[in-house]
């Protein structure tokens, strides 16, 4: 074989942008910045990385009050998946 073959195969272009965190002071001004009524909003989605979207679908049945853990969409809460929606009956 005099050729490599394999340099034909068209090469992908990659994405080597980085996704960058806030820094604790960041964090605080933003905390400082915001109304209160989203405080909370900005406590959860920097502890559990949930996007708008997936906070904004969490119901009472999602939240695990025994680990304070809430469930994201392909997780289990209290053996049941989350996000399922079902009536409690309780």
């Amino acid at each position: 074989m005099d050729s490599n073959p394999v340099k034909a195969v068209p090469l992908f272009n990659e994405n080597n942008a980085w996704t960058r965190c806030l820094t604790d002071a960041e964090e605080v001004r933003l905390y400082k910045a915001l109304p209160d009524y989203l405080k909370p909003f900005l406590m959860v989605a920097l502890n559990t990385s949930m996007r708008w979207r997936e906070m904004a679908r969490l119901t009472w049945s999602d939240a695990d009050f025994y680990t304070w853990h809430p469930a994201r969409p392909g997780e289990q809460v209290r053996g049941k998946p989350a996000h399922s929606h079902e009536p409690n009956r309780t």
